[in-house]
């Protein structure tokens, strides 16, 4: 799976995991939905578990393949907005 981080943002990082834990917690309220995509390694890594997700690597699959898999996000966009997250190549 692509990830987007290099080791160098890595080693870079200003902010610690309890740093970025403490920015989202006031956001992170009961009531809160969360909505992204393939959100559960970001949140797994951030050690948040949150009750009420909706990723949209799970609500958007590719249908007509034998095995269903997660579309990229820059496809989904290109499929269902009509443009590229970010360009290929």
């Amino acid at each position: 799976q692509e990830s987007l981080l290099s080791a160098e943002d890595i080693e870079n990082a200003t902010l610690s995991v309890a740093d970025i834990q403490q920015t989202l917690h006031p956001f992170l309220s009961k009531g809160t939905i969360l909505v992204g995509h393939s959100l559960n390694k970001d949140l797994e890594v951030l050690k948040i578990d949150h009750p009420k997700v909706i990723d949209t690597a799970l609500v958007f699959k590719y249908s007509n393949v034998r095995k269903p898999r997660r579309a990229s996000l820059n496809n989904l966009c290109k499929s269902i907005l009509g443009y590229q997250v970010r360009k290929e190549g």
